[in-house]
Order: C-alpha cells, then sequence, then structure tokens
C-alpha cells in the first residue's frame, strides 16, 4: 500500500532552514536513549495564489521534538535480542 499525502494547492516554492540537534547514549547497562529536537523556518517564495507569498508552510511545524528509550533487560537474559522500546514525539 502506497503512502498517502497531503498537497497544499498553490504552493509553488518553498524556502526552508533550520537546526536539528540530537543527542544518545547509553544511560545504564541495559537503558539507551535519544533525545532530538528540530528547529525549522519556512517561507513560501513563489505561488500561484500571490496572497500566499511570504507565509509560513502550514504543513511544516516550527518546533519538533522527540525522546526514544530502549530497555534491553526486560525480563530475559542477555544475548536474546528483546527490546521495550518507548517513543515520544511533538510537534508545535
Amino acid at each position: 500500500m502506497g503512502a498517502v499525502g497531503i498537497v497544499p494547492d498553490g504552493y509553488g516554492e518553498v524556502k526552508s532552514q533550520g537546526i536539528e540537534l540530537e543527542a544518545r547514549g547509553r544511560l545504564t547497562d541495559t537503558l539507551q536513549g535519544v533525545a532530538s529536537y528540530t528547529y525549522l523556518e519556512t517561507e513560501i517564495t513563489e505561488s500561484s495564489d500571490s496572497s500566499l507569498i511570504g507565509n509560513e508552510n502550514a504543513f511544516a511545524p516550527n518546533h519538533q521534538a522527540s525522546l526514544c528509550l530502549d530497555y534491553d533487560g526486560y525480563g530475559c537474559s542477555k544475548g536474546e535480542g528483546r527490546v521495550v522500546s518507548l517513543a515520544l514525539s511533538r510537534e508545535f
């Protein structure tokens, strides 16, 4: 099954720039984590609708943060390859 997306009408070209930060590491012998943050600025630079030029792209968040924790010792001996994962993400 193919991916379904929304393509906004009238967007000719969008300029985007930002920064992405990521930290990862092993917190204990059995717990590792990844935290990330993205800041993105967008601007519509060309459009068939001239009232959109200069506006932000409404389909791209300015801020996005995520946290992922993996616990690899949950109820099994080491080396069995079982992992319990928790992933959180927020866009605003």
